[in-house]
């Protein structure tokens, strides 16, 4: 995931003492754990081989920084009736500075807030997310990237033509046939929540022109089995 430079931690700071106005609700109590995750991200590159018990504490005290930061941020959002509103200019902001670990936090604020109409949300984080794959990514941008695609595809609604878009965003990618097999859940998700309508089967076999034989068979026996 992208690393908290020390500028955007300073931003955030100044927002905090209201040097600046601020439209983004709550973030300076994200920085415990944007600091973790930098530091636990730095020292992965520095000794890439840890203790298997050390390594995990490490992880379970980020994930509980990650909720602690996800659900103080929800229960100031709930404060407002416009929250819906307040909440997308954060998703514009996060997907204006490419921060993966934000998007992260504002895709599971979603299940404390549940009052947010999804597609409203859903649409603007996958179609960065899919612009976002066009970029020269470490292994750990993509890896993170990937994660989040999934889990707006999780919880997203049916059948909206938005989807048969994004899918063919992603055939014309030009990743080789094992990036796309890698990608095999996020793409089987997408597909079966795509319209069945007169687009659809024509961006679905332009697609299925950069896939591996495997997950072809999966897309295939998903359609013949009545999820689509």
């Amino acid at each position: 995931m992208i690393i908290f430079t020390k500028a955007l931690l300073d931003y955030i700071r100044r927002k905090k003492n209201k040097s600046e106005p601020m439209y983004r609700l709550n973030m300076s109590e994200m920085i415990p754990y944007f600091e973790y995750r930098k530091k636990r991200l730095k020292s992965e590159m520095e000794s890439p081989i840890m203790d298997v018990d050390l390594y995990r504490n490490i992880l379970q005290e980020e994930v509980r920084l990650m909720w602690e930061a996800i659900n103080n941020y929800a229960l100031n959002l709930k404060k407002y009736d416009n929250r819906s509103q307040l909440y997308l200019q954060d998703v514009e902001y996060a997907i204006q500075h490419e921060n993966l670990d934000l998007i992260g936090i504002l895709i599971h604020a979603r299940t404390v807030l549940q009052d947010l109409e999804a597609q409203n949300i859903d649409f603007p984080i996958l179609n960065f997310l899919t612009d976002y794959f066009k970029k020269d990514l470490n292994k750990s941008q993509e890896a993170s990237a990937k994660y989040l695609y999934e889990s707006i595809l999780d919880t997203a609604e049916y059948d909206f033509d938005e989807y048969i878009d994004l899918i063919q965003r992603l055939s014309k990618l030009d990743k080789p046939s094992s990036w796309y097999a890698d990608f095999g859940n996020q793409i089987v998700k997408l597909v079966s929540r795509a319209p069945d309508n007169d687009n659809f089967l024509p961006v679905l076999n332009a697609l299925r022109e950069q896939l591996p034989d495997e997950l072809k068979i999966r897309i295939d026996e998903m359609m013949e089995h009545g999820s689509k």
